[in-house]
């Protein structure tokens, strides 16, 4: 196995390990197992844990009152399922369209090739964000889809078209075309871990299905 190493600098100097715990503890963060989270700051990293932090901290470097670590850890958790869970779905999308693009997929989807072209470029988006570990969960699409294919799979829906919610309702509904047997964002271990906003979130799904 070869790793690359890449010449990058940062603004903010370098914290080991234990100064980074003892800044998480000064913001207010609950941390019952020092140990623990070392080592889960030693191989995930500060960096990356702290784009999780966001939705525990209502005032700017402070955590919200009650904020344990484990409730980051498993956000971050849930997110890299999510991830996964999306690059399974998708690249059975890329398959399918690559082989029945011009032809069968635009009737089977009753799609004209600008709508599939805008649903498909906002997959890849979704493709690209998981495929490089990025924050998937909160996230939002590059490309914004136009109201007319929107419509197309989604009649009614007037919502920000590029946020998470919007790019896994059209995962889901491809996939339901792809498989009868789709358990898209449905199993056990994904579940454990989903926060109760993700149920929020989803919850409107079925407003929009025929």
């Amino acid at each position: 196995m070869s790793f690359f190493i890449f010449d990058m600098k940062y603004s903010k100097p370098s914290l080991s390990i234990q100064d980074q715990l003892a800044l998480l503890k000064a913001r207010d963060l609950i941390v019952p197992d020092n140990q623990r989270a070392k080592r889960y700051l030693t191989f995930i990293g500060y960096y990356r844990l702290s784009v999780y932090f966001l939705p525990f901290q209502n005032n700017k470097d402070k955590f919200d009152s009650g904020t344990k670590f484990d409730n980051i850890l498993n956000l971050y958790i849930f997110d890299r399922k999510l991830k996964l869970l999306v690059l399974d779905a998708i690249e059975r999308i890329e398959i399918a369209a690559k082989a029945v693009i011009s032809n069968y997929m635009s009737q089977k989807f009753q799609l004209t090739s600008k709508p599939l072209e805008d649903l498909l470029r906002s997959v890849v988006d979704c493709r690209n964000l998981c495929a490089h570990h990025e924050r998937f969960w909160n996230s939002s699409s590059k490309h914004s889809i136009s109201k007319k294919s929107t419509k197309l799979i989604a009649n009614g829906f007037s919502e920000n078209n590029r946020a998470t919610y919007f790019q896994l309702y059209i995962i889901d509904t491809l996939m339901q075309k792809i498989t009868t047997k789709s358990s898209f964002v449905d199993e056990e271990s994904f579940n454990k871990y989903k926060p109760k906003s993700f149920e929020a979130l989803m919850s409107g799904f079925q407003e929009y299905k025929d």
